[in-house]
């Protein structure tokens, strides 16, 4: 079957393609060239069909698939928040977010301040990007203290190699522990510079009035990204 090429707005990619349907307002508008392709779509060995205004395309290489129609044929409920343009898959925030990014530590030890002030993007072994995270990337131990005064409800985080790894010897990075009023909450297996699956950190932070943050390296340049840390109200 032929290709078809086709100019789309990027500005209603989001509404068109991921969303089927849903009108998104753009504050900028660009011309794309792109390809579509009589993609198939297997979910556990069975083919389903997308709708009509939900079709793949190809742009510069990449192929990109329509987000709704992916997510619920896995189960999925996908949610559009026009307010922060957020787009959030499965189960949304139980409550309001706030990054650790964003908050300033009680007292730190080791390198703690640098982690902090070079937080930012970082992208993982397995290519992807996160904002709002740190890295760890020191070669002696660090920890952070905050001030918690028990007014948040969970601690959430992932840790995974950074994707300084990619082609690299394996080698045991580190771990991280976590204590919430001088009490073990977390603490984390070794984390493998060859992981292929994010370490989920969820954690019961109810009353907790003071947390701290403890990293431990195993060699001079971990780089494990620490993803997305918040704490949920």
């Amino acid at each position: 079957m032929l290709k078809k090429s086709r100019q789309f707005i990027a500005g209603v990619l989001v509404g068109a393609t991921l969303f089927g349907g849903t009108t998104v307002l753009a504050a900028n508008k660009t011309i794309l060239e792109i390809t579509t392709l009589p993609l198939k779509y297997f979910f556990d060995g069975l083919q389903i069909n997308p709708p009509e205004d939900q079709q793949g395309f190809v742009y510069k290489g990449t192929t990109y698939v329509p987000l709704r129609f992916v997510s619920e044929s896995l189960g999925e409920k996908v949610t559009w928040e026009g307010k922060t343009s957020s787009i959030y898959v499965g189960k949304m925030p139980e409550g309001k977010l706030t990054y650790l990014t964003d908050l300033q530590p009680h007292s730190t030890s080791g390198s703690f301040n640098t982690l902090i002030k070079d937080s930012g993007n970082f992208t993982t072994i397995m290519n992807q990007t996160y904002s709002k995270s740190m890295q760890l990337n020191t070669y002696n131990p660090a920890s952070g203290e905050y001030l918690l005064d028990g007014q948040y409800k969970r601690f959430q985080a992932g840790l995974m190699p950074d994707s300084y790894w990619k082609g690299k010897n394996s080698e045991k990075l580190g771990i991280i522990k976590i204590y919430g009023d001088g009490e073990v909450l977390y603490s984390s297996p070794t984390i493998s510079s060859n992981a292929s699956e994010i370490e989920n950190i969820d954690i019961d932070v109810t009353r907790v009035l003071k947390l701290s943050i403890e990293f431990d390296p195993y060699i001079t340049s971990p780089y494990i990204d620490f993803i997305q840390p918040r704490f949920i109200q």
